[in-house]
């Protein structure tokens, strides 16, 4: 039998974006192992914006992926969760689960973005690209002091003054294939630099123009997440929203282009392009162009 008590945990992000994640009967264990892997701390359910999740009572399974109902007068939400007895496909809706984060961040200038995040002495730099693009391989290559935080998936949030950092997310396939992991979802990472993946004959970084940037940024949004009953014109909003971030985070983070090999030291060429001061940037521009 299920326990009707309830059972909640915190996902802290700023001010801003933070959640009590709750939950009960057959879905405590569900959300215990969800908090586990984002290392989330237990909490009263009281104070903070709720997101509920529930299981399918009744009726046909509609879809693989979970349902949202906001209530806009408490900022509650509602996930439905389909009635799925396959562990496999329960842990897919771990990543579905977090729309709603993404939605979030998203809305308060932040962004999504398929990246590893590495950090040296504090500093942190994403590797952005699409699946296959080396990520996880340069993160398992990785020389201290440099370390990896995470090698998938990374939520960028404003904090001010031009300044970002970076939270990780966990790496969904891993789950799936049954490792025990977890990611310091609520600790952030500050943001210095952005380096979009190219595999290439010899390590070499150099800089991107901001509107080439902000456009790969966007083509690396890690998803756009949108309800199925959203209308055209608010899907267009939520796009135009995308790119606008992605413009002010490149007009605030150096971006650079990082050809990475199999056997060189991509790290220091990491390390050489984040120690240009802005005329070497445009110098370097120049003699690309």
């Amino acid at each position: 039998m299920h326990s009707n008590s309830a059972i909640a945990y915190r996902l802290h992000l700023n001010n801003q974006c933070s959640w009590s994640l709750v939950a009960k009967g057959e879905l405590v264990s569900w959300l215990a192992k969800f908090a586990r892997l984002m290392r989330l701390k237990a909490c009263l359910p009281d104070g903070l914006p709720k997101i509920i999740f529930k299981k399918q009572k009744t009726g046909p399974l509609v879809s693989f992926s979970p349902r949202f109902s906001y209530r806009n007068q408490t900022n509650n939400i509602d996930c439905v969760l389909p009635k799925i007895d396959d562990p496999r496909i329960n842990n897919l809706m771990f990543s579905a689960a977090l729309e709603p984060v993404h939605q979030k961040v998203q809305s308060i200038g932040g962004i999504s973005i398929h990246a590893a995040l590495i950090e040296k002495c504090g500093r942190g730099v994403l590797l952005a690209g699409p699946s296959g693009s080396g990520k996880s391989t340069c993160c398992a290559r990785l020389r201290r002091p440099w370390k990896q935080v995470c090698d998938d998936q990374v939520l960028i949030l404003p904090t001010g003054g031009n300044k970002y950092v970076a939270h990780p997310l966990p790496t969904w396939s891993q789950i799936l294939n049954g490792k025990r992991r977890s990611w310091a979802v609520e600790k952030p990472v500050e943001l210095c630099a952005i380096f979009f993946l190219k595999k290439g004959k010899k390590d070499r970084a150099f800089a991107l123009d901001k509107a080439q940037a902000a456009a790969f940024i966007y083509l690396h949004n890690q998803q756009i997440f949108f309800q199925a009953n959203l209308t055209r014109e608010l899907r267009r909003k939520l796009k135009n929203k995308l790119f606008s971030n992605a413009c002010k985070i490149t007009a605030s983070l150096p971006c650079f282009t990082l050809n990475a090999t199999l056997k060189g030291k991509f790290w220091e060429k990491i390390e050489e392009a984040i120690s240009f001061q802005p005329t070497t940037q445009r110098q370097l521009l120049k003699a690309d162009s």
